[in-house]
């Protein structure tokens, strides 16, 4: 029986719907705690956040246009490949801080063991296809040592009782809690150490946290057929990055979408180690700045939010932020 020092007792009340009630200049970096999160990671303290923050790891070449429109003149993001589309799409001064995750701090001293399942969640819009009965019956299928006893369900789906069917096959159910609590990552990642292995369906914000907190991820073929999943391809960035790396010929043929990440994440021997962790850090940083190097970039942002800069003083913004930005590039 795992132990999780935040309650996981009380499922549907740990998942019922809040309201987003945010003092921040930018409502929507309280979505999981982020704000908060990162300014107490600051050792500055302020009120506010003066940076967008991306909440959701996507693999697109879509910027969410309420962060995009933004007022903010800087925006937080977790990898390389989403600074450069802020830089293509926007006049932001664009910072790459890695997975968000990295910077929860949490005390945990049981040893990872076993593997969960993380079912697909749905959104406040969006209800994803799932037969659960399918996905059981799979799921007791899986070899003795990768066969979950701990399934994770998004709070949407709680609500939408997706849980009560795996709870009466004998499944033990836990949740990260609603996206407005500011406990959610608190949660996630103290879930996700807890265990060596996640099993998945699909790719999604859940597989980069996971191997961030040293989870080994696999994603069974058969449990693929339970799903309706969207589907990416690979950008012009990534291909051109691909080309450059050991991995072109490996890679080459394929798009990213959810049958590649089933094949390259079903069994140990298809792929190379190298190439899934260079996949994963590609669109998810491993990176976590030094809380100094995450102060200056604070303090650059509320700067730039109080001073507005114009004219000379924006040529002077602009030559700190390239300084700024190559410091933490080399950390």
């Amino acid at each position: 029986m795992k132990k999780f020092s935040r309650n996981q007792e009380d499922l549907e009340l740990m998942s019922r719907d809040l309201e987003l009630n945010s003092s921040e200049l930018h409502v929507w970096n309280d979505f999981y705690g982020n704000a908060s999160l990162l300014k107490k990671y600051s050792f500055f303290r302020t009120k506010y956040f003066y940076s967008t923050i991306e909440h959701g790891i996507r693999l697109d070449q879509t910027i969410w246009h309420v962060d995009k429109n933004s007022p903010l003149k800087c925006a937080l993001t977790y990898s390389e490949f989403r600074k450069k589309l802020y830089q293509n799409q926007t006049t932001k001064y664009v910072f790459n801080i890695g997975s968000i995750i990295n910077y929860v701090r949490i005390k945990n001293d049981i040893k990872p063991s076993g593997s969960i399942y993380f079912l697909a969640h749905s959104t406040h819009y969006v209800d994803v296809n799932v037969e659960i009965k399918e996905v059981i019956n799979k799921l007791k299928l899986l070899p003795d040592n990768l066969r979950p006893e701990y399934i994770c369900i998004y709070w949407k789906d709680i609500l939408r009782e997706k849980h009560i069917l795996f709870i009466e096959n004998g499944f033990k159910v836990v949740s990260a809690g609603h996206m407005y609590d500011s406990n959610f990552l608190y949660r996630l990642k103290e879930i996700l150490l807890n265990f060596s292995v996640m099993i998945t369906s699909e790719i999604g914000s859940h597989v980069f946290h996971a191997q961030n907190c040293g989870l080994k991820v696999l994603a069974p073929k058969n449990l693929a057929d339970c799903f309706k999943s969207d589907k990416y391809t690979l950008d012009d960035f990534m291909e051109k990055e691909i080309e450059k790396s050991e991995h072109s010929d490996s890679m080459k043929d394929f798009a990213i979408n959810d049958n590649f990440f089933i094949e390259l994440f079903n069994k140990d021997d298809f792929f190379s180690v190298e190439l899934k962790l260079f996949f994963s850090n590609y669109f998810c940083s491993t990176k976590k700045l030094s809380r100094l190097n995450f102060t200056l970039i604070h303090l650059f942002s509320l700067c730039v939010y109080k001073i507005r800069p114009k004219g000379l003083i924006l040529h002077f913004f602009d030559f700190i932020y390239v300084r700024l930005d190559r410091r933490i590039s080399k950390s």
